[in-house]
């Protein structure tokens, strides 16, 4: 059972009160024929401290109801869950991770509201993290997990709140430094073992421990809680890879920063598999279909799924008995005169040619039926 810190002040201030009133060296007796009023003070605070002690050692049942002012103040609980030896059986809580924590500015009662007694036995029950983030009232405001309708679903157990957020050293979800990310990580990692070791072993992973703050993390391309009328297939879904990897890869200022090359989402929307999927098509290749997921590696590396001598088997995938040539010409192309300038000029020639072919047919087509009207007139 849970002992409160208070229980143990009397004591102390007793036998402080001996210590001070009654000077070392001298009998009690000779001190009481002394100070006698001091001798009847220091016996009455060591009586009532008796008295308090083995009250709060009583069970729950004689524990007093606190007031809202004493639940709300943060000292009276972590006189006891901060101080092993006052109260060795309850779960022990750092202040400095509070502190530190997002929430910094609750109250331990804010989280913990079933708690009405002090001292308390019973072990408060869950938190329940809804009653902020999720307000009824505040319907397109709501954050909603993935993980939770996955068991809603299937009865699955998935990870609670705490199990990826951490209890009292909660910290944000968005954080600037690599070293900081990795707390974004490591809650995944506790399920997710196998795909952890593809990651820290991918070219992200590595840009991470090399100090890239802006390399993706899980929750980069698998967010986990979506607002209300936000598309579910949002991230790493079917119809969303295209978009999630073209959120780092499109964009011009991480282009120059980190060397990305450009035009790598605009070659793949231009070629056949990037008009087919935004025709609807998603069967067709995507960028983890050819990349990999959480395994990327650079197409320099040898395990690369993009590497010259492995292109034959991750392009076999969709398409069967392809040999090794798919490796001669390149993916992502965008014809320029400076760049691929045959194919630029084949392509350029080829819309004029499309052009004058249509307006030819257009322009005789329009002097046939001209000519039948001044027949008939």
């Amino acid at each position: 059972m849970l002992r409160s810190r208070r229980a143990f002040i009397p004591t102390r201030l007793a036998a402080r009160l001996r210590s001070e009133w009654v000077p070392r060296g001298i009998p009690l007796q000779s001190a009481a024929r002394r100070s006698l009023p001091c001798l009847v003070a220091a016996v009455g605070w060591l009586g009532l401290g008796t008295l308090w002690s083995w009250g709060a050692a009583q069970p729950r049942g004689r524990s007093l109801v606190a007031s809202q002012e004493l639940l709300r103040d943060d000292t009276v609980c972590l006189g006891c869950h901060e101080d092993a030896k006052e109260a060795p059986d309850a779960p022990q809580v750092e202040s400095e991770e509070l502190l530190d924590s997002v929430h910094s500015s609750l109250v331990c009662f804010d989280c913990h509201g079933d708690v009405r007694t002090m001292p308390h036995d019973v072990r408060p029950g869950a938190v329940d993290c809804a009653r902020c983030h999720e307000p009824p009232a505040a319907p397109g405001s709501v954050n909603l997990s993935r993980h939770r309708r996955i068991a809603a679903a299937a009865s699955q157990e998935v990870p609670t709140c705490t199990e990826c957020h951490g209890t009292h050293a909660m910290y944000a979800a968005v954080n600037p430094l690599p070293s900081e990310a990795r707390h974004t990580i490591d809650p995944c990692a506790e399920c997710h073992r196998q795909v952890n070791r593809e990651y820290w072993a991918s070219i992200h992973g590595t840009a991470l421990l090399g100090g890239n703050p802006d390399s993706p993390t899980c929750g980069s391309c698998h967010p986990e809680h979506l607002k209300r009328g936000e598309d579910e297939r949002a991230g790493v879904f079917e119809a969303g890879a295209v978009s999630t990897c073209a959120s780092c890869h499109d964009d011009p200022s991480m282009q120059q920063q980190y060397a990305l090359p450009g035009g790598r989402i605009s070659s793949y929307l231009g070629s056949y598999h990037g008009t087919a999927r935004q025709l609807g098509d998603t069967r067709t290749a995507n960028c983890v279909s050819c990349h990999g997921k959480h395994d990327i590696l650079p197409s320099t590396d040898e395990r690369s799924r993009t590497h010259p001598d492995n292109l034959d088997e991750t392009c076999g995938d969709c398409h069967p008995g392809v040999t090794e040539n798919v490796a001669k010409g390149k993916v992502h192309i965008l014809p320029s005169p400076e760049s691929d300038k045959l194919l630029y000029y084949i392509n350029y020639g080829f819309k004029w040619f499309t052009f004058l072919i249509i307006g030819g047919l257009v322009g005789h087509i329009a002097l046939e039926l001209f000519g039948r009207w001044r027949g008939r007139s």
